[in-house]
């Protein structure tokens, strides 16, 4: 767990730009969720790709979503 000072609580610690913090999750439980499966590495959603695996590029989608 770390501290969040913006949002005054604490937050899991997900593995930088390969999981994102999701603080209600389908069970109802904060948990980190991996990025999409043809990302590298993701940022802010896990379909916000910010570099693909071998094989796969960007696609942009929209200012929220870019996808390998």
């Amino acid at each position: 767990m770390k501290f969040d000072k913006i949002a005054n609580t604490c937050t899991a610690e997900c593995e930088e730009e390969t999981q994102i913090y999701n603080p209600n999750g389908e069970d109802g439980q904060e948990h980190c969720e991996q990025c999409n499966p043809t990302c590298t590495k993701c940022r802010g959603h896990v379909n916000r790709c910010t570099e693909c695996k071998d094989g796969y590029h960007l696609n942009f989608v929209d200012e929220y979503k870019d996808t390998c």
